[in-house]
């Protein structure tokens, strides 16, 4: 598959979560022709908005098995675990995501506009 396909099935999919679209946003996000951290990570925040938060977990762990330099990845599944009382896991996946925002010079600028 090319890479264009896949930029158009990532854009397809991130139009339909826009419209609050989230099932049809979830399927063509899980066809997209190649499983990039990114757009597993993109599956995770279309999870957690309907609130299949296991699924979520999963989502983002299969995007830091494919790139474990992704450090909102680990900051995201950090907080799913922590709203799920899971405070090892928490800590687990904090120290991976404050290592490298230390060493990119990273800032998460979680702020709404």
């Amino acid at each position: 598959m090319s890479q264009r396909e896949t930029i158009q099935c990532w854009h397809e999919a991130c139009l339909a979560f826009d419209a609050k679209d989230y099932t049809a946003s979830l399927e063509l996000f899980q066809r997209c022709p190649e499983q990039l951290s990114k757009i597993l990570y993109n599956q995770a925040i279309v999870l957690i908005a309907l609130d299949r938060v296991v699924d979520a977990v999963q989502a983002l762990s299969d995007a830091i098995q494919k790139d474990n330099h992704f450090a909102m990845a680990y900051f995201q599944r950090s907080c799913l675990y922590f709203l799920c009382q899971q405070y090892e896991e928490v800590c687990s996946c904090m120290t991976p995501c404050i290592l490298l925002s230390v060493h990119t010079k990273c800032v998460f600028d979680l702020t709404i506009s």
